[in-house]
């Protein structure tokens, strides 16, 4: 049952033109008066949430202490829906400042873009750690905001990458929100742009049905890796999601979206949103060109390093150099220039070079704990490269031996049409 509207003074107070309120409110209120937003990753960017998913155990944590202890840090709440009714008039003639704020549980709605763990905690701890009925009147102190949604997730972006930074793939998502709502305008420099459309690309392959990609990005809190007990009864077949989200981001912005790339192939491009559609549809051929190639890998993706970190930096350099190469007077990236392209690399089609030095933690000898060395001399591996998986220097090293493949084959491909030319 939510409690009745209760009144609070709050401290005016105001930073570069932007106004906030001071003010406690009692820990039993917590939970009819706060909204989380989380991040859920690409499947779940339409619902706008923000704030990272925390684990049962750093909520526990936190509630414990604060159960016993105190916890003088704001909570960073916006009424973005301007809930609120705030008393213009000052409750003293000599401070100015304070003021008198309504809180109504049935209307009063705060986000929070900083706060979100001891809110959390907050309301864990009256409800399991408060054996002596003493937290009903301990006080959160909150800093409350009246900003728009855009203004809002600036500050969650500026806010938590001084402080503990959050992921790339979560940035990005709040800058691609913040593009297809107030245009590209809203972001402050091409880095925040690429990543924006990087996230568009990477949300649309793993989204579009008819992608090569769909549905096999994975981002947390779905592990990395599945024993085969759990595979069987994983009926969501969440196991088959072998690409990391973020990193498929991180790697679209920085090896493709380079300035020649926004020149080539985005000259036509307004928006964010159409630059986004008009990449996916030349990854989209890129990867049903891979995926044919590589047919045997895609059956049990988790076993290859073709669909980690390390593999898909390879994959991504080895995009951006075939995109540099196109002469687009005479050629367009269609699936047929791909597929002329990734036949002359032997590298794609050799199934134990990509195996994962992963792979192992499916056997069912992975018990027994052998060396690195034996693993290599095992029966089931013997010959396989096993890659180690820990990305982005493994991955250049693979992409250049797959682009140096290719620059000889193509050259070869010049010398016989200048023989026969003659």
């Amino acid at each position: 049952m939510k409690q009745k509207k209760v009144k609070v003074a709050a401290i005016k107070g105001s930073q570069n033109e932007f106004v906030y309120y001071m003010l406690n409110v009692k820990i039993s209120l917590l939970k009819d008066l706060f909204v989380l937003e989380h991040y859920r990753g690409i499947d779940d960017v339409e619902k706008d949430g923000m704030q990272r998913i925390r684990l049962e155990s750093e909520i526990n944590k936190f509630a414990k202490q604060i159960s016993t202890g105190f916890c003088p840090v704001p909570i960073w709440v916006n009424d973005r829906e301007k809930s609120l009714n705030i008393n213009s008039v000052p409750i003293s003639r000599r401070h100015k400042e304070v003021l008198e704020i309504t809180l109504n549980p049935k209307t009063t709605r705060f986000y929070i873009p900083d706060g979100g763990l001891r809110t959390l905690g907050f309301i864990k701890a009256l409800q399991e750690y408060d054996v002596e009925n003493n937290l009903k009147d301990f006080d959160v102190p909150i800093c409350m905001t009246r900003l728009s949604k855009s203004i809002e997730r600036r500050g969650f972006i500026d806010t938590n990458t001084n402080a503990k930074k959050i992921k790339r793939n979560h940035t990005a998502a709040i800058l691609y929100q913040l593009a297809v709502v107030d245009g590209e305008n809203s972001l402050r420099n091409q880095k925040e742009v690429n990543e924006a459309i990087a996230f568009g690309v990477t949300k649309r392959l793993n989204t579009f049905r008819k992608s090569p990609l769909f549905d096999m990005m994975r981002c947390p809190p779905l592990r990395k890796y599945y024993t085969p007990t759990e595979i069987k009864q994983d009926l969501d077949r969440k196991y088959l999601r072998a690409i990391s989200e973020a990193s498929f981001i991180s790697y679209l912005a920085e090896d493709v979206l380079k300035p020649e790339f926004h020149r080539r192939y985005f000259s036509d491009c307004e928006t964010i949103l159409e630059k986004s559609e008009k990449l996916v549809g030349y990854l989209i051929n890129y990867w049903q060109e891979l995926r044919i190639i590589t047919k045997e890998l895609w059956e049990t993706p988790r076993l290859y390093a073709f669909f980690d970190a390390v593999g898909i930096r390879a994959l991504i350099i080895l995009f951006a150099f075939i995109m540099e190469q196109i002469n687009t007077t005479y050629n367009k990236p269609t699936r047929k220039y791909f597929s002329q392209e990734l036949s002359q690399i032997p590298l794609l089609r050799k199934r134990k070079y990509w195996r994962s030095v992963q792979a192992v933690k499916f056997h069912p000898d992975f018990k027994k704990k052998l060396s690195s060395k034996n693993w290599e001399n095992h029966r089931d591996f013997k010959g396989d490269n096993l890659i180690n998986v820990s990305g982005k220097k493994n991955g250049t090293v693979i992409g250049e031996k797959m682009i140096e493949q290719l620059r000889i084959a193509n050259e070869k491909t010049i010398t016989r049409f200048k023989k026969a030319a003659k």
